[in-house]
């Protein structure tokens, strides 16, 4: 209810300003978490803050109002690892500078970079938060290319910051994001040889560590440590503070990440993960989060067959009785391969599909899913392998707090982040029906109380 006398502008979509200190989502439909039901009420957002939830909510003058008509009120989603922003790489990114003998290269000319930061050259661009927006994201976990220890991811706000006054950065330090990934010519070349030099570097970091932490305690009688960049870059990690988000692509890629993550005592996240095994799953160890990856391979021509509908099947036989003779249609077999071998071939790659689009479920069934990758996907298709998740067995509750829930949890922000309460930080998206609906769409994203209006981007 509008306090009498007071001139209160409502946005009809012709005019929606970038942001709003004041402004209140009248009678809008609301999930505050997954496994919540659905309410509708009033909510009053205050300088970037859910400042009330409640019926006949009173606002201030000049406040800006949006009427909820059959709109849904969301937690903005959270990619929870992601490129976005990083420059791209040279042509030639995977050929070091280095020209001295292959064994000797040194640390960074190796892809050994802990110390530099996602923040340092972030910038998404229009379009690419334009294509996040529409997918009903909000916040991003950014990752710095490159190659062995790339460095720090850092939590961003998907807002514009063209006018100068916008902080996007919400959390410098997020993790260490690492990976199987090699330069060419140079050591390490090799899975086994990076793990060797995880273990070198780690073990020499731990003794720094040590030892600066004594020196700074009480220096007497004791040299000057010699800490680099590299090791202090290091420091949180092997104390546990923050977690390694180890690019996993394929379970051996997970296995070696744990063997090194048990072995020199460090947290680890299964970043981007694609096909990891069920006896893999079986054996996670507690507390291990993964990151399944939303890019999702074709559907294979078996399982496109399975899909078709009744009417095509009823087509096929009216065209079959239309013809004469109708000639049985064979599958042309790969050269050098029989007929039993080519139905083996695609019965497995039927499986490798469905171990892939399953591995999310999974995953959240041993509570180990800690939100989703986005590192590969194309932005503007996020939302299709959401549904088809969704289609293949994930409830929305479930899809909800992959987005939202589960990696604020992740990033240490659970408390501020991920939900429609009170208190909470306004990044909220509003969709036009339940998010999962194949032709539901955002209309409005709302990034640290700045509002987004997605309808007029809708094609």
């Amino acid at each position: 209810m509008l306090l009498p006398g007071l001139m209160v502008s409502q946005i009809t979509g012709d005019e929606i300003p970038k942001a709003a200190s004041d402004f209140l989502l009248s009678n809008i439909q609301i999930k505050t978490q997954p496994g919540d039901e659905l309410i509708r009420a009033d909510v009053h957002i205050v300088d970037g803050v859910i400042a009330e939830i409640g019926e006949d909510i009173q606002v201030k003058r000049g406040a800006k109002v949006i009427e909820g008509d059959e709109l849904i009120l969301y937690a903005a989603f959270i990619s929870a690892l992601s490129h976005l922003g990083q420059p791209e790489e040279e042509d030639d990114a995977r050929r070091s500078a280095w020209r001295g003998p292959p064994g000797a290269t040194p640390l960074e000319q190796s892809g050994l970079t802990p110390h530099m930061f996602a923040s340092t050259d972030y910038d998404p661009g229009e379009s690419d938060l334009k294509k996040y927006h529409q997918q009903g994201f909000g916040l991003v976990h950014s990752v710095p290319r490159g190659f062995v220890m790339p460095g720090k991811g850092s939590l961003y706000l998907l807002t514009d910051p063209a006018d100068g006054k916008v902080n996007t950065l919400l959390k410098r330090e997020t993790g260490l994001f690492a990976q199987f990934r090699n330069m060419r010519r140079v050591y390490p070349a090799t899975p086994l040889a990076t793990m060797s030099v995880w273990r070198e570097v780690i073990t020499d970091v731990r003794y720094q560590k040590d030892y600066w932490e004594k020196w700074n305690e009480n220096p007497k009688g004791l040299s000057r440590p010699s800490v680099t960049e590299l090791d202090k870059a290091l420091f949180p990690v092997v104390s546990g503070e923050q977690p390694v988000f180890f690019h996993t692509g394929e379970t051996r890629q997970a296995l070696r990440a744990m063997n090194l993550a048990n072995e020199l005592n460090f947290k680890v996240v299964l970043a981007n993960a694609g096909r990891l095994n069920d006896d893999f799953l079986a054996g996670l160890h507690q507390g291990i989060k993964i990151l399944p990856n939303l890019d999702f391979p074709d559907k294979p021509d078996e399982e496109k067959e399975e899909e078709k509908g009744e009417s095509e099947a009823e087509e096929r036989e009216q065209d079959e009785e239309s013809e004469e003779d109708p000639e049985e249609e064979k599958d042309e077999l790969p050269a050098g391969m029989d007929k039993e071998e080519y139905e083996h071939l695609k019965e497995r790659r039927k499986l490798a599909w469905e171990e892939q689009i399953m591995l999310s479920k999974k995953a959240h069934e041993q509570e180990a899913l800690g939100g989703f990758s986005t590192l590969s996907v194309g932005s503007g298709d996020i939302l299709s392998a959401v549904r088809l998740l969704h289609e293949k067995g994930m409830s929305e509750d479930e899809l909800l707090e992959a987005l939202t829930t589960l990696p604020a949890e992740l990033f240490g922000m659970e408390g501020t982040i991920g939900k429609v309460k009170e208190g909470y930080q306004a990044h909220l998206v509003l969709f036009d029906g339940p998010f999962t609906g194949e032709d539901a769409k955002p209309t409005f994203l709302i990034v640290d109380g700045h509002l987004h209006d997605l309808r007029e981007n809708d094609d």
